[in-house]
């Protein structure tokens, strides 16, 4: 059956669909590194999202333990695009999927990367947690090199979040990108636009 379906997709007229063809049996062999082959293969970032969303159907329907695999390389792609939602929504997925087959490593990546995300979508304490978490997955498989990295990301946190004098010295300019786009709303569809950016759904 996988070799007849991968055999149409083969035939199919969508150059997506024969990359996809291509890449299936390398994503199963090498899990996230088939991903990104398949990724690549299909120009980044935007035809990425598109094979990786195909790979990741395949994989669900068929119960494929490559799944977390396949979204932690979505992930990825989606934060190349600056799509911290998607990506974040991923990692969320793929967390439980990488714990339940008991892969302690791509766990750990996944709350790092979700620790990355949250800090972009301005989820200061989230970003905190998932870290924590990060770290002492990394400190009970003893891979201390990266348990040292994310404690080096932890302790910058807590650096820039103390650091008054220059939070009090750059005042609201970090926030005037944000009120300009705002005070150049003219439209629903522009509100509309607007709300379905990161940081501005509230």
């Amino acid at each position: 059956k996988t070799a007849a379906e991968t055999g149409a997709l083969a035939k199919a007229a969508d150059p997506h669909q024969q990359r996809l063809a291509i890449g299936l049996p390398r994503v199963r062999r090498f899990g996230a590194g088939g991903c990104q082959v398949v990724a690549y293969a299909a120009g980044f970032p935007m035809q990425a999202v598109k094979l990786l969303v195909a790979v990741i159907g395949y994989f669900r329907r068929h119960g494929d333990p490559a799944l977390p695999s396949a979204l932690f390389a979505i992930s990825d792609s989606y934060t190349d695009l600056k799509n911290y939602g998607d990506a974040l929504r991923c990692c969320q997925e793929g967390l439980p999927l990488a714990r339940s087959q008991g892969r302690d490593q791509l766990a750990a990546m996944f709350l790092f990367k979700t620790a990355e995300l949250n800090y972009m979508l301005g989820r200061k304490e989230e970003t905190l947690n998932n870290f924590e978490e990060s770290v002492a997955i990394f400190e009970n498989m003893k891979n201390y090199r990266w348990a040292a990295f994310v404690h080096g990301q932890i302790a910058d946190l807590y650096s820039g979040m103390m650091d008054v004098a220059t939070i009090e010295a750059r005042g609201i300019a970090p926030l005037k990108p944000y009120l300009d786009r705002i005070a150049a709303i003219a439209t629903r569809e522009d509100l509309a636009r607007m709300m379905g950016q990161p940081g501005y759904a509230s």
